[in-house]
């Protein structure tokens, strides 16, 4: 694995024999979590968080840089490993990926709360202090800055959901599923683009679900990748109609839950960073106009 963050390598085990064959070589991550916020803020013309700890992705920047409204889509659990198992059932984010993506790595340990936390300030969870969706998060965030500017701010996540108490009531115009369904989160995001705020970040659950109660690798991980592939096309449309470019990632990977993992009895798939699948996640960047010829190609 690459020494890209010395201090979150060594505590990073090796792939599963399992995971091996979906993990292409070499890995050279482009930035880890803490480069996703000042990523966001460059696009968008804004001062990153203070608490920012590395330089946007360069790539992203010189791609996207003078947009004018920002679409980030995070799918749960959408690890490298777990998405190249299954090409085909997310086939709309294989075709976004065509166009561009490279690989970026989660912060340890490698939980939701953790790095969305990560995703939205740039800081280290040492810095941010962050260990579960319970708590507030008093750091400076991509929100902050956006606000400073006269710019405005989408949240759209479940109601008992990491993005739904931890992130939501940080931006202007928060979307909360009440009925904590990604059909509920998707219909919020397309309202909110329907709307043309600024910038929307939208969290989608059911694959990191599916991968907790059924193992990442196995038909139940396929069949919620194919749902959330359905929603996440119907998202883009609405974002690709409303002038937005695109970013999509993961916040973490799984791995099968083995005997050293800490992990509830009913979940087959677990994700602490022990593994190198739990911090491999894709970062897919397209502007609004390859955005809508992915789509009318996908």
């Amino acid at each position: 694995m690459s020494a890209f963050i010395a201090k979150d390598q060594e505590r990073i085990g090796p792939p599963s024999e399992r995971a091996r064959e979906f993990l292409p070589e070499p890995y050279e991550p482009a930035g880890t979590q803490r480069a996703v916020a000042p990523t966001v803020c460059a696009i968008l013309g804004v001062d990153p968080p203070a608490d920012a700890e590395e330089e946007p992705i360069a790539a992203a920047v010189e791609a996207l840089a003078g947009t004018e409204r920002l679409a980030h889509i995070v799918i749960d659990a959408l690890g490298i490993a777990t998405w190249k198992r299954y090409p085909n059932s997310a086939r709309i984010v294989g075709r976004l990926a065509d166009v561009r993506y490279v690989e970026i790595q989660s912060v340890l340990p490698a939980i939701t709360p953790v790095n969305f936390a990560t995703i939205a300030s740039g800081a280290s969870p040492e810095t941010h202090g962050i260990t579960n969706r319970e708590q507030q998060l008093t750091v400076d965030t991509t929100f902050a800055r956006l606000q400073a500017a006269g710019k405005s701010s989408a949240v759209c996540g479940r109601a008992l959901s990491t993005t739904g108490i931890l992130l939501a009531p940080h931006s202007s115009n928060p979307g909360v599923a009440e009925s904590n369904t990604d059909k509920e989160v998707m219909e919020l995001f397309m309202a909110r683009a329907d709307e043309q705020v600024d910038y929307i970040l939208a969290q989608l659950l059911d694959v990191d679900e599916a991968g907790h109660l059924g193992g990442p690798f196995e038909r139940y991980t396929n069949q919620a990748l194919a749902r959330t592939g359905f929603r996440v096309r119907n998202m883009l449309q609405a974002a690709a109609e409303n002038g937005y470019a695109l970013l999509l990632q993961g916040d973490h990977g799984q791995h099968d839950v083995e005997p050293e993992d800490d992990a509830p009895e009913d979940h087959k798939g677990t994700h602490n960073g022990r593994r190198q699948e739990d911090v491999r996640v894709p970062f897919i960047f397209l502007t609004n106009d390859e955005l809508k010829q992915a789509l009318e190609a996908a």
